[in-house]
C-alpha cells in the first residue's frame, strides 16, 4: 500500500520541477513597445494613457525619459499601478522627475488633471477635489463607452462576415453534393434500365 502523504509530496516535488523547467524554457510574453523617439518632445495625454500594465509603464518611460525603465523602476511603478494608482498620477510624477525635467517633454492635457489629482490627496479638501476630478473624467467615460461599442460592432461585423462566408461555402458544397447525388441517381436509373 502506498503512503498517501509520501505520494502527495512526491507529486508536489514533480510539479515544482516541471514548473521550473517550464519557467526556464518558456519565452514569456512578448510586448510590442513603441520605439524611443529622442527628437519628439510633445505628446498628448491620451497617447500615453492607452496601454495597461507593463506596456503602460514601458511606454511612459520611453516617451518621457527616452529610455526603458530599469527593473526596479518597472517593478515599483507596476506595484503602484496594480494597487490602484491613477495613470495621470504616475505620468505626472514621472514627468516631474529631475531626469524628465532635463529632457523637457511637454504633455498636453496633463497639467490641470495632475494638479487636481495632487489636490485630491489633501486630507481636508481631498474629498471635494476628488469629486471635481470625477466631473472632469465623466466625458472620458462616455468616450470609452463609445469606443467599446464601436469595437464590439466591428468585432460582430467581422464575425457576421465570417459566418456569411461559411454559409455561402456550405451552400456551394450542398449544391455540389446535390449534383453528385443526381448524377448517381441518373446512373442508377440508366444502369437498371439497361438490365
Amino acid at each position: 500500500m502506498v503512503d498517501p502523504v509520501v505520494d502527495l509530496q512526491r507529486t508536489l516535488a514533480e510539479l515544482r520541477r516541471l514548473a521550473e523547467d517550464l519557467a526556464q524554457n518558456a519565452p514569456g510574453p512578448v510586448l510590442v513597445l513603441p520605439a524611443i523617439d529622442p527628437a519628439r518632445r510633445r505628446y498628448r495625454l491620451h497617447e500615453l494613457e492607452y496601454a495597461d500594465g507593463e506596456e503602460f509603464v514601458e511606454s511612459i518611460h520611453r516617451a518621457i525619459v527616452k529610455r526603458a525603465p530599469s527593473p526596479a523602476e518597472l517593478l515599483s511603478c507596476l506595484d503602484r499601478y496594480y494597487r490602484g494608482a491613477n495613470k495621470v498620477e504616475l505620468i505626472g510624477e514621472l514627468r516631474g522627475s529631475a531626469e524628465a525635467r532635463a529632457i523637457a517633454v511637454t504633455i498636453t492635457g496633463l497639467g490641470m488633471r495632475y494638479r487636481l489629482w495632487r489636490l485630491a490627496r489633501l486630507r481636508l479638501l481631498g474629498g471635494l477635489f476628488r469629486r471635481v476630478a470625477c466631473l472632469f473624467e465623466i466625458h472620458r467615460f462616455f468616450e470609452e463607452q463609445k469606443r467599446f461599442a464601436q469595437s464590439q460592432a466591428l468585432r460582430l461585423g467581422e464575425r457576421d462576415l465570417r459566418l456569411q462566408i461559411g454559409i455561402d461555402e456550405l451552400r456551394r458544397k450542398c449544391a455540389d453534393l446535390a449534383a453528385q447525388i443526381a448524377a448517381l441517381e441518373a446512373r442508377g436509373r440508366t444502369g437498371s434500365n439497361a438490365e
